[in-house]
Order: C-alpha cells, then sequence, then structure tokens
C-alpha cells in the first residue's frame, strides 16, 4: 500500500509463475531481446558529440583531480535524478546542485528542501550512488558479462531502502 495525497492506493504488479523441476519460480520482469533495429539505431547526435567530448576528457585526464571531481559530480547527479524519476522524493535545485558539488552530507539539508525525512533521502542517495558506482566499475571490467545477474544486483542495490512502488 502507498499513501497517496491522503489516499491509500493499492499497487499490483503482474507475477507469471512457471513450473520448472518441480520448482515454483516468480517472474516479474522478462529479458529484453535485442533485434536487427538496435544496430541499425541512429547514434549521429552521438557521433557528433564524441569529439568535443574527447576533446574534454584529454584536458580533464590531465589534470587527474578535475577529473576524478567531474566524475564523482556526475555520479551524485544521477544518483540523486535515479530517485527523482522513479519518484521517490522531490528534491528542491538549490540543494541538488549543493549536493553535487559538495557531496552527500545531511547537514546541508534545510527544512522543505525535500518531502521526505532526511534519513530516508540519504539512505536513497546512498544506495542509488552505491548503484552508480557499480555501473562504472562493471564497464571498466570488460571480464564480467552484461547479464540478468548485473540486472538482479543493479536492481537490489537501487531498492534497498525504498518502501513503495509505483
Amino acid at each position: 500500500m502507498r499513501e497517496t495525497s491522503g489516499q491509500r492506493t493499492q499497487l499490483r504488479i503482474t507475477v507469471n509463475i512457471y513450473m520448472s523441476e518441480d520448482k515454483k519460480i516468480n517472474r516479474i520482469w522478462k529479458p529484453i531481446k535485442f533485434n536487427e533495429l538496435w544496430g541499425n539505431a541512429d547514434t549521429s547526435i552521438l557521433d557528433d558529440l564524441s569529439p568535443s567530448w574527447y576533446k574534454r576528457r584529454k584536458v580533464l585526464t590531465e589534470n587527474s583531480e578535475s577529473y576524478i571531481n567531474f566524475l564523482n559530480e556526475l555520479k551524485r547527479e544521477h544518483a540523486i535524478e535515479t530517485g527523482v524519476v522513479e519518484r521517490l522524493y522531490d528534491i528542491k535545485k538549490g540543494i541538488t546542485e549543493t549536493l553535487i558539488k559538495n557531496g552527500f552530507v545531511q547537514s546541508y539539508l534545510s527544512h522543505g528542501d525535500t518531502n521526505i525525512d532526511k534519513t530516508d533521502l540519504f539512505a536513497h542517495l546512498n544506495d542509488h550512488l552505491d548503484a552508480v558506482e557499480l555501473i562504472f566499475d562493471v564497464v571498466k571490467d570488460e571480464h564480467r558479462p552484461l547479464g540478468t545477474s548485473f540486472i538482479k544486483e543493479l536492481h537490489q542495490l537501487t531498492t534497498r531502502h525504498q518502501k513503495h512502488a509505483e
């Protein structure tokens, strides 16, 4: 159950149940099947951006502290936006920018900056940051397959402190 504007809304999730070797398997999702359309996808916008990104990356890597700061800010931004997109919380623009720039520090938060308890907010933020770190680690590790186990691990991290779903 989830409270919504004083009303209770019941969430329903369809679960497909299969029998396999006398075991019950519950599946809520189905794997994505890639077809030939993925190979024909229009990447021209990304292709146009690539040269400027590689140029900026070269500048950043020459000053490794700037590069590390850039990556950390990018990770924190993704962590914050994940919770907003998932409707776990709302957070004001000013505090968002502060947390991106300076890190996830509870004392930066003022009354009214978010619509949930600050302890819950920072639990979500840290869960999402852990998930972003996992993604970066998997991208670096050429030997780790991008399979269902990775997706399940990512899902577990992002929902670790989540109390509801829409």
